[in-house]
């Protein structure tokens, strides 16, 4: 089929007809589609591009485009004589303005069939109008080589065109669920043919060939990344719109208002800058660290009403509108979505307090190791699960392990490595150092306004960045990680986050080196120093699996130590009765030390094993003595031989 010259067609909009199965009809009837605003929109001849031809099955124009944002209205019609249109019959065509046929009858812009039918023993031509403007671009397909689909181009009912990769599986039992997708986005349909629109996307045949990618973020080895509107670097990558609606990935205002109002107040703040950081560290993840999943979590913990949420407010601006910050009220498979629908940047999360203490713990392991859950599929073999790479930023009143205990758990050493914990609000005024001669909530009002009026562009300006960068970012991550600020300690927990503190460092650094932040060279290391000061000061010097443990086993001793444990030397020969015994006592020298049974043991610290428990007893010097080449000791107790485990408490953190 060889395309229609578009300078035949003049005007974008008119009134819609559609040809009924008569050769006679009335010139409004099957009226429906493109009228309202976008009728109001006229265009001429020298306001239509050479990328919106008419286009037929069999050699539908496919073009790469250099950006899969918003086109907006680029015909942007005036008014104008429609000009006669040469079609070929059988096929297809789209016509981008209204246009005469050999009846001079003028007809609108839109999709069109043009055939012909035998009518009383005649040859006749039919004209059938089946939807607005649109057009295939390319053909699809994932990084895999399966899930083909079609790139379309098409107007909406405000007269802008869109962008948009579509899965070929929605044309399925009739086209049904494509022409519900297309709906929603504002392209409309003749009711009467709707059959047809899912036979001209499934017959055209474009040139172009291009990736559908399921997830934000990099792709083609960090040459392409991937947001939901548009791309950056290499453009034979676009989004499939299955998982686009509610990102938030959006701009408003300016790249050079938000460095002045939202990353400019934040010098002279540690904690705000700070957050920044994380914001921007996700894209650093796989190029940097070479880490194909995965990520971690900070958590500012501090007072209510101090200034942690405004830190939050000021990291969502970094990729989208107010809304990018969702809160901790999720389900897991909730949270699974969230996650692989942000890839490759940063899930900001306010209120730990309000995620459900029973899935809190198993939605932080899953968030940091950067894997969903896996699924079975409809025929019973094996769902690819999801899998991101994201640093997570939240706020609380109080840490993971205290909020846990609400539904009777436990924190584990793994959820406190993945989330860590930053004491927030201890600094001169709340979270903030320099108010920069505001009050602090005249201050923290500012920051609020300026991120909803300038937000998405940082995080664009940062990728660009990375994309024109020449640096060896490997090498220049391991020259941060070698400065002492971020010197690590021996167990994998202080060194995991050292790692991850080293990361938003970098980040920081790399933003100013690019002229998006406005801070001073070194300001965002100094800040994140501070920070990863504050985690390790509130962590203390023992990894938190051992502190967890020595922890319950102390709020055991203080509940139980008068009614679950007897004298191990009783006075009278008939000792008092101890129900539910979970031990026994006796003073010595150095203090009371406890003598636990086994049973006892796990039952303080609940979650571990006994061996893990008593190593950690061990490393901690709370075991008062044991037998050599063991942890436990015998003890005749009421004339009976029994193997308990001698615990001394100390001051924890000693």
């Amino acid at each position: 089929m060889s395309d229609l010259n578009p300078t035949n067609d003049v005007n974008l909009f008119g009134e819609t007809r559609v040809s009924s199965e008569h050769p006679a009809h009335s010139e409004n009837e099957g009226t429906e589609g493109a009228q309202g605003t976008a009728a109001e929109k006229p265009a001429t001849n020298s306001d239509l591009s050479n990328d919106m031809p008419t286009a037929t099955p069999g050699n539908a124009q496919g073009t790469q485009g250099t950006d899969h944002s918003p086109l907006g209205n680029e015909a942007d019609p005036c008014q104008g004589e429609p000009l006669p249109a040469k079609v070929e019959r059988p096929g297809f065509a789209v016509h981008y303005t209204d246009f005469l046929l050999e009846d001079n009858v003028t007809r609108p812009a839109g999709l069109w069939w043009h055939g012909t039918r035998q009518w009383g023993g005649e040859l006749i031509q039919e004209d059938i109008r089946i939807a607005d403007p649109i057009e295939v671009m390319a053909i699809s397909r994932d990084e895999h080589g399966s899930n083909f689909g079609r790139q379309l181009r098409f107007m909406n009912a405000e007269g802008e065109f869109r962008q948009r990769v579509l899965p070929m599986r929605l044309l399925s039992e009739g086209g049904a669920e494509l022409r519900r997708e297309l709906l929603d986005m504002g392209h409309t349909h003749s009711l009467s043919h709707r059959a047809k629109l899912a036979d001209f996307i499934m017959e055209s045949r474009p040139e172009a060939r291009i990736v559908a990618a399921t997830t934000t973020g990099w792709h083609d080895n960090a040459r392409a990344f991937v947001l939901p509107h548009r791309t950056l670097g290499n453009q034979d990558y676009s989004f499939s719109a299955d998982a686009m609606r509610h990102s938030y990935f959006a701009t408003r205002g300016s790249l050079e208002g938000w460095r002045a109002e939202v990353a400019g107040r934040a010098q002279g703040n540690p904690i705000l800058i700070f957050c920044l950081c994380v914001a921007l560290a996700g894209p650093l993840i796989w190029p940097a660290r070479q880490q194909a999943a995965g990520g971690l979590g900070f958590n500012l913990r501090g007072a209510s009403s101090k200034g942690k949420t405004t830190g939050l407010q000021a990291a969502a601006s970094v990729w989208g509108s107010p809304q990018f910050l969702r809160p901790w009220s999720a389900t897991g498979n909730g949270l699974e979505a969230l996650a692989a629908s942000q890839n490759d940047t940063c899930m900001v999360l306010d209120e730990l307090s309000q995620a459900s203490p029973f899935e809190a713990g198993n939605m932080v392991y899953m968030v940091a190791n950067g894997v969903g859950k896996q699924r079975a599929a409809r025929t019973g073999g094996i769902r690819d699960a999801q899998r991101w790479r994201l640093m997570m930023l939240s706020s609380g009143e109080r840490t993971l392990a205290s909020h846990l205990s609400e539904a009777g758990k436990t924190t584990k050493a793994g959820q406190d490595a993945r989330l860590l914990d930053i004491p927030a609000t201890g600094r001169r005024y709340g979270a903030f150092d320099d108010p920069q001669g505001m009050a602090p909530s005249d201050f923290a009002n500012a920051i609020k306004s300026a991120t909803a009026e300038h937000y998405g562009h940082a995080g664009i300006a940062f990728i660009e960045h990375l994309l024109r960068c020449d640096q060896d970012l490997p090498r220049l991550y391991h020259a941060i990680m070698q400065d002492p600020a971020f010197s690590s300690e021996s167990d994998g927990v202080a060194s995991r986050a050292a790692g991850a503190f080293g990361l938003l460092a970098m980040a920081g650094e790399l933003a100013t080196e690019a002229g998006i932040t406005g801070w001073n060279e070194g300001e965002a290391m100094e800040a994140v120093g501070i920070c990863f000061g504050l985690w390790r000061a509130e962590r203390g010097s023992l990894p938190p699996e051992v502190a967890a443990i020595l922890e319950g086993i102390n709020e055991f001793i203080q509940r139980h130590g008068d009614a679950r444990f007897g004298s191990l030397y009783p006075d009278s020969s008939e000792p008092r009765r101890t129900n539910d015994r979970a031990g026994f006592w006796c003073d010595t020298r150095a203090g009371r030390v406890f003598y636990f049974n086994s049973a006892a043991l796990r039952e303080a610290a609940r979650g571990y094993d006994i061996r893990t428990i008593a190593a950690a007893l061990e490393s901690a010097g709370w075991l008062y003595e044991k037998e050599s080449g063991k942890r436990s000791i015998n003890k005749k107790v009421q004339g009976s031989i029994q193997r308990l485990y001698a615990v001394l408490p100390q001051e924890l953190g000693a």
